[in-house]
Order: C-alpha cells, then sequence, then structure tokens
C-alpha cells in the first residue's frame, strides 16, 4: 500500500467491484469526525517512514506471518 498506493486501490476497489473516485486516494483529506488515539495520523498522506516498524514485534507475528505466507 506504501509504495504503490494508487495501484492498490485500484486493485482493491476491482476485488470489491467498487468504481475509482478520486476521493480514494485522498483518504487524509476527510471533515468527518475520527475516533482514535493517532487521530492526527490519519489526516496525513501515507508515508513511508514506519514501514520497518513491524519488525520490532517480528518474533511475535510468527503464527500470523506463516498463515499470511499460505495466501500469496
Amino acid at each position: 500500500m506504501v509504495t504503490e498506493f494508487n495501484k492498490q486501490v485500484q486493485r482493491i476497489l476491482d476485488f470489491c467491484g467498487l468504481l475509482f473516485e478520486a476521493r480514494c486516494l485522498d483518504i487524509y483529506n476527510t471533515k468527518r469526525s475520527v475516533r482514535t488515539a493517532r487521530a492526527e495520523q490519519v489526516r496525513q498522506p501515507i508515508y513511508q517512514s514506519g514501514m520497518q516498524q513491524w519488525k520490532y514485534f517480528e518474533s511475535d507475528l510468527g503464527p500470523l506471518s506463516a498463515l499470511v505466507s499460505t495466501l500469496k
């Protein structure tokens, strides 16, 4: 999603049988209320700085990683 955002959004929409709208790429620009502890992040464009953060939890993700690898 982070490195090929537009392409991945289109794939998701195709899978769901939904039509593309420009607003699909502008997800952070909304006036709706956001109820999350990270509300300020929801209002920012997608960024790459956190892409490696999952590695801190790699040892805990073993079972999930094995399951996801069977879906590829």
